[in-house]
């Protein structure tokens, strides 16, 4: 028991201490259609979306039709998470 209550404070004291990610600022113009826009206009999805047509493309069939489709899938699911 006492090992379970270590546990749950350092994670605690994690959580804590985590600053947030901030992974996109400056590159959102800002507000709610600028939330939007940026995973269809953003660089970096843009390279992604690329990067995930090429590996569709070395794998073959049928990943070639299969990783563009579950790619903005997953993509949307990520976006209702957060």
């Amino acid at each position: 028991m006492g090992a379970a209550v270590i546990r749950l404070f350092a994670v605690l004291l994690c959580f804590t201490a985590a600053s947030p990610a901030l992974a996109h600022s400056g590159s959102v113009s800002g507000g709610f259609v600028g939330g939007l826009s940026h995973p269809l206009f953003g660089l970096d999805h843009a390279v992604a979306m690329v990067a995930v047509g090429l590996w569709g493309a070395f794998l073959e069939a049928p990943a070639i039709f299969i990783l563009p489709v579950v790619f903005p899938l997953v993509m949307a699911l990520g976006g209702v998470l957060g």
